[in-house]
C-alpha cells in the first residue's frame, strides 16, 4: 500500500502542468542550450510512454476482466450441462429399473440380477462417459 502511494506522490511530481511549464520558455532565451533542450526531450518522452502505458495498463485490466467474466460464464454454462445430463441419465435408468422391478415377479432371479447389473454397469459408463466428455 506505501509503495502505491509513493508511485502517486511521484507521478503528481511530473504532472502534464510542470510539462507545460516546461516548455513554456520565452522563445528569446538564447542560453538554452543544447543539452538542456535533450534533458527537456527526454523528460516528455519519458511522461508521454507512461500516460501510454497507463492506458494500455488499463485497457489490458479491462480485457482481462471481460474475458475472466466470459470464461466464468462459459465454465457455468457447462456445468450446469454436466449436471442436466447426468440428472437425465439418472432418471432413464431409475425408469428402466422401475420397470425391471415391475416383472421381477415373472423373471427367475438370476434373470433379475444380471439385468439389475447390466443397468447399473450401463448407467455407470454413461456417467463416466459424460464426465469425461465435459
Amino acid at each position: 500500500m506505501r509503495l502505491l502511494e509513493e508511485e502517486d506522490r511521484e507521478k503528481e511530481k511530473i504532472s502534464e502542468e510542470y510539462i507545460r511549464n516546461l516548455f513554456t520558455g520565452k522563445s528569446g532565451d538564447s542560453e538554452a542550450s543544447m543539452a538542456d533542450k535533450e534533458r527537456k526531450l527526454e523528460l516528455l518522452n519519458e511522461f508521454l510512454s507512461d500516460q501510454f502505458l497507463e492506458r494500455m495498463s488499463g485497457l489490458l485490466l479491462k480485457q482481462f476482466t471481460e474475458k475472466e467474466q466470459l470464461l466464468k460464464l462459459l465454465l457455468a454454462r457447462y456445468s450446469d450441462q454436466q449436471h442436466s445430463e447426468m440428472d437425465a441419465i439418472k432418471k432413464s435408468f431409475k425408469i428402466q429399473k422401475d420397470g425391471l422391478e415391475a416383472i421381477k415377479a415373472v423373471l427367475p432371479e438370476h434373470l433379475y440380477n444380471e439385468g439389475l447389473k447390466a443397468l447399473r454397469l450401463n448407467e455407470e459408463n454413461l456417467l463416466r462417459d459424460v464426465d469425461l466428455k465435459i
